[in-house]
This record gives C-alpha cells, sequence and structure tokens, in this order.
C-alpha cells in the first residue's frame, strides 16, 4: 500500500491492519509478467478467431485484425500508466472508482469479471475438445472439472510457483506455433490466399469479425490485475505489457497469414481446433507432428485458462475486500496469502458456463464485456489525465487526450453496432448488469469499505501519473 499519510480519514494502524488481513505478497518480476500477458491470451491464436472470417472473409479478417492490433498497442499504454498509478488487484475497477465514482467503478469491475470468466470458460471447452482428439472416450466434463480443480490447486498454492508455472506452459505454447508454422510453410501459395472470398459484406463484415479478431487479445490486461504482486511496479509493469503486446501481434498476424495462405478457410470455419484442422489437411500422414501440436497447444490453451483464473479471481478479490462482494470472497488463505474463496468460488461459475454454454457465444460475450469495460477504462484514463492540464497545457498532452476521447466514442459506436447486429447474444450482458445493479443498490453500497487501497486513493488528490 502506498502513499496514504494525506488521508486523515484513516490512521496508518488502520491501514496495517487492512493489509496484514488482506494484503497481497509482491513475487512476479516483468519475465512472469510477459509469461501472464503472453499465456492469458495466447489460446485466441489456438481458437475462437475462426468465427469471423465467415462474416468478413479473409482479407475482411485480417483488415481487421489489424484494427484491432493497433487498438489494443494503444490500450496496453492507458493501462501501462494506469496500472502504475493505481497498482492494486482491482485493476479495472480501481482506474474506474477513482474516475467515475463507487457505481461505475464497480460496472468496470464485474465486466471485467465476465470478460475473464466468460474467456476461461470458452478456453476450457476448446481444451476439451482438443482431448477428445487424443482420447475420445473420455467425457468432456470431466475434463472440465479436472482441469478447473488443477489449476485452483496451483493457484491456491502461490502466486510466485503459479507464475513459474505460467511462464513453462507459455513457452511450450510458442513452441506449438513453431510447429504450425514449420508445417505449413511447404504449402504456401499466394493463389489459396487470393481465390477465397477477399472480402464478404464489406465494412460491416470487418465490424462484425472485431468481436472475434478481439479474440486475440482478451484478457491481455490480466497484467494489470497482478499488479498488487508484482514487484517494482513501476518498471516490471510497463516491460510486460511491451513484450507482452510484440510477442502477441507478431504471432496472431504471422499465423494468419499462413493459415490462409494454406487451405481455404472453409476447412476451418467451424471447429473449436483451427489450427490441428489445418495440419491435418496439409500434412495428413504426419500423425506423430500432429500429435506432438495438439499436445503443445493444449500448453497454450491451458496457459491462457490460468492466467484468466488468475485475472477473474484477482478481480473478485478486490471487490469484495472493498466491500461490494460479499466478504467472504475476499478471505485469504493463512500460509500462502492466496485469495482462496475467490479462486474456488471463480472456478465453479467458470465450470458451470463450460457446461450451459457453446464456446462460440463465450467469445463473442467475452468480447463484448471487455468492449464495455475498455470504455470505461479508457473514459477515466481521459478524466484522469484531464486534471493534469492544469500542469501542463503542453500541445503533446492536448492531442493525446483529444485522440483517447475519438478512441473512446469509436468504442462506444462498436458496442452499438455489436447490439443492433447480435442483439441476442448482447441480451445476456443487458440481464446481467440488471441483476448486478440491483444487488449494488440494495446490498453491496452498504458494505463499502472506506479503508479498502481503491477507495482510499479514490478520496486522495494523488493524480499524477508520471
Amino acid at each position: 500500500m502506498t502513499n496514504y499519510k494525506h488521508d486523515i480519514l484513516i490512521t496508518q494502524r488502520e491501514i496495517d491492519e487492512f493489509h496484514t488481513q488482506f494484503g497481497l505478497r509482491r513475487s512476479l518480476s516483468g519475465v512472469h509478467l510477459w509469461g501472464v500477458g503472453v499465456g492469458s491470451v495466447i489460446a485466441g491464436t489456438f481458437f475462437g478467431w475462426n468465427y469471423g472470417v465467415e462474416v468478413s472473409g479473409a482479407m475482411g479478417f485480417i483488415v481487421a485484425t489489424l484494427i484491432v492490433s493497433l487498438f489494443y498497442i494503444f490500450l496496453t499504454v492507458v493501462f501501462s500508466e494506469l496500472s502504475i498509478l493505481l497498482p492494486y488487484a482491482g485493476g479495472p475497477y480501481a482506474y474506474g472508482r477513482k474516475a467515475l465514482g463507487s457505481y461505475l467503478g464497480y460496472l468496470t469491475g464485474m465486466a471485467t469479471i465476465m470478460e475473464f470468466m466468460c474467456a476461461a470458460a470458452a478456453v476450457t471447452i476448446s481444451i476439451s475438445m482438443y482431448f477428445s482428439q487424443i482420447y475420445p472416450t473420455i467425457s468432456h466434463i470431466h475434463v472440465i472439472a479436472f482441469i478447473y480443480f488443477l489449476f485452483v490447486v496451483t493457484d491456491i498454492i502461490g502466486i510466485k510457483h503459479s507464475g513459474i508455472f505460467q511462464l513453462i506452459i507459455t513457452c511450450f505454447a510458442i513452441s506449438a506455433l513453431a510447429i504450425f508454422f514449420i508445417g505449413t510453410s511447404g504449402v504456401l501459395k499466394i493463389e489459396t490466399l487470393t481465390s477465397q472470398p477477399m472480402f464478404i459484406n464489406g465494412i460491416n463484415g470487418i465490424l462484425a469479425a472485431i468481436p472475434f479478431a478481439m479474440w486475440f487479445y482478451i484478457c491481455i490486461e490480466g497484467i494489470s490485475l497482478a499488479a498488487e504482486e508484482t514487484i517494482n511496479p513501476e518498471s516490471n509493469i510497463v516491460y510486460g505489457f511491451i513484450s507482452s503486446i510484440s510477442t502477441v501481434v507478431i504471432l496472431n498476424i504471422g499465423m494468419l497469414l499462413m493459415a490462409f495462405s494454406a487451405v481455404p478457410f472453409k476447412y476451418f470455419l467451424n471447429t473449436d481446433s483451427p489450427l490441428a484442422s489445418i495440419l491435418l489437411k496439409v500434412q495428413p500422414n504426419d500423425n506423430v507432428a500432429l500429435i506432438v501440436f495438439i499436445v503443445l497447444a493444449l500448453s497454450g490453451l491451458l496457459a491462457s485458462l490460468h492466467g484468466m483464473m488468475n485475472g477473474f479471481s484477482r478481480e473478485v478479490f478486490s471487490l469484495s475486500r472493498a466491500g461490494y462482494l460479499p466478504q467472504f470472497l475476499s478471505t485469504l488463505h493463512p500460509i500462502t496469502k492466496t485469495p482462496y474463496m475467490a479462486i474456488i468460488i471463480s472456478g465453479l461459475i467458470g465450470i458451470t458456463l463450460s457446461v450451459v454454454a457453446d464456446a462460440k457465444t463465450l467469445v463473442f460475450w467475452a468480447s463484448f464485456f471487455a468492449l464495455l469495460m475498455y470504455f470505461l477504462v479508457v473514459v477515466s484514463y481521459i478524466k484522469i489525465k484531464c486534471k493534469e492540464l492544469g500542469k501542463d497545457s503542453g500541445i503533446g498532452l492536448k492531442l493525446w487526450l483529444g485522440f483517447m476521447t475519438i478512441l473512446a466514442s469509436l468504442l462506444l459506436i462498436i458496442m452499438i453496432l455489436i447490439f443492433v447486429r447480435y442483439r441476442q447474444y448482447v441480451m445476456f450482458a443487458v440481464v446481467f448488469f440488471s441483476i448486478t445493479g440491483f444487488y449494488y443498490f440494495l446490498i453491496g453500497s452498504k458494505y463499502i469499505r472506506s479503508d479498502a487501497p481503491e477507495e482510499i486513493e479514490a478520496r486522495t488528490e494523488r493524480i499524477s501519473i508520471y
């Protein structure tokens, strides 16, 4: 906890007692954060994105991906600065609470939780599909339950061990992509790319593909949710975001160009394992390479699931310790100092989502919740940065704020267009926020704790990010 000396409402003794009860251990380095960032999103390279090709065409989807990649590059700048200003487990909730007040801060946190939970459930379904290609007799629900149990235990053991595990399986996942690149390199033809439908539905198709192109980067902001457990967050968080987004952009663009140049996209449209389908098509007799790829690809999916579970458990923990959610969810393990109740309960909800919804629907839900959260975070960032204008009225800051305002406007427009096109999917979000809104006004708002770090920061005058 940092810089509370200007808040006369909270004494140092209260701060120390709160930290003893709810403080997380700082164990993660910049390399660990690279593993968290890349690992949390790398599942998107293996599946999910292909659902959007049908509405946009090959080149249309590449254009959508380039737009989304550029957006996420700017978004990592926003999250990096805000994570340094407010290095707490609440992440997006902390930013919204600082700039927009209690309710919108709570709303930002709940959108983050649902983004990570839906994404984790979609990844779990894909993991079970990959397992079925190797062991077709194993039940999907058994695979799902075992994977969640494994990661719940891993996360409870401790963040340092969890971070090392995440780093190792992320490296395995990148090895799987190397096998894919090598396996498809011998059949690449520019004619294969150009002979496919390049643009379907024009600009509308590109816009419709954006939620699925976002799947490449969904949950990369999990780095900010690890800020409270990071050693020297001022430098390590920046390193984590820059190294992660650079790695993922290169891998995703390279994978798309090779996939579309190897086989027509009709061969991998409606599958939860598109890269395996492509390898099977181009190397039908090389079963060894396919099995090795599937095993390593599972590492990528496991890395993402692990990172996503870590992310939503920390957001649940932070909202609970601040009083917005039931207090038992912020209970820390007496030995490992991990929020084990948040991890367990969140895992059970994730299993439920994996059973009741299909992967395509979950991918869409995760993307829509992410868009809403990004909009609220960017608006929070603009409001916080506007307070710096009194200190720095330079043209650079004004241009940057103007650009951020345009970005927030585009996010709002995209959400409206998605609501119009995918209304049947978005209604789930409407129902969810109606329920959580009732909970906030009837219960949650009455138990907000003034000694929670995000709440203390919301009342301080410290706004400078640098």
